[in-house]
């Protein structure tokens, strides 16, 4: 991949990269398309793509909510911008608005039509090793491979039932409760402690007590922007390819 300065875009082509080596090239033209996609996203959103977390917490910048951000309708042709082959640029669009559909999918509740949903795994799968620099790393492959028997099984619904955002948001609160609110004496009492301080948290009248619940979205209450369907319309809202595509693989 070479940049033209007099045109101001990227041309994709590892080709075109003075490396000798193939694997050279591929590396060099992987690592600059990488630089380019984060500016892009960057300059339009603001958002920092695949960089190192900067609140100290390990883990890079692209979560949950980055995922759902860049590949809403208005911003998922940022990471296809640079492209000038046409028919590249055709086949990663596609592969992007196809895993944003089994995405969404997966993360829904919504009866599954699974048998639709097998043949997108398997064609998003193929076109995606018909690029030859593309690899599924392991995440990857246990979504395009083998979620649609997940789904099955789960009697033909998405699979937010097992999602983990619960567990991981309790992160947080488990982290300062051993730092700040108990015992040091040793590792059994710390824990047992921060055990304490979870079980009462967990509480029902505790919870309903505590949490006085705001969204900062809508600026209403009674939700948070984490439950806010206004905020999910809007991530969610993408063009009618989507909308398509997701009412072709959910009841």
């Amino acid at each position: 991949m070479c940049y033209h300065a007099t045109a101001g875009h990227y041309d994709w082509s590892e080709a075109k990269l003075a490396v000798k080596n193939r694997v050279g090239r591929t590396l060099e033209f992987l690592k600059q398309a990488k630089e380019q996609i984060q500016k892009n996203v960057k300059d339009e959103t603001g958002i920092l793509l695949e960089k190192p977390d900067p609140t100290g917490h390990g883990g890079t910048t692209t979560t949950g909510n980055v995922a759902k951000a860049i590949l809403n309708n208005s911003n998922r042709s940022l990471l296809t911008k640079g492209i000038d082959n046409s028919e590249l640029k055709s086949k990663i669009d596609k592969i992007i608005l196809n895993m944003a559909a089994i995405l969404a999918v997966i993360n829904s509740n919504k009866k599954v039509n699974v048998s639709e949903y097998t043949e997108l795994c398997k064609s998003t799968s193929l076109l995606i090793k018909s690029i030859h620099w593309i690899k599924i790393n392991p995440s990857a492959h246990v979504v395009l491979a083998h979620s649609a028997e997940v789904i099955n099984e789960n009697d033909g619904r998405g699979l937010l039932n097992f999602t983990e955002c619960g567990l991981e948001a309790n992160n947080k609160y488990l982290l300062q409760y051993r730092m700040n609110y108990a015992c040091k004496t040793s590792q059994l009492n710390n824990l047992s402690d921060c055990l304490r301080r979870l079980w009462d948290k967990s509480d029902p009248m505790v919870h309903e007590l505590r949490n006085c619940l705001h969204c900062t979205h809508c600026n209403t209450d009674g939700h948070t922007i984490r439950a806010c369907q206004i905020l999910k319309d809007t991530i969610m809202g993408c063009n009618t390819d989507f909308e398509q595509l997701f009412s072709l693989l959910t009841y």
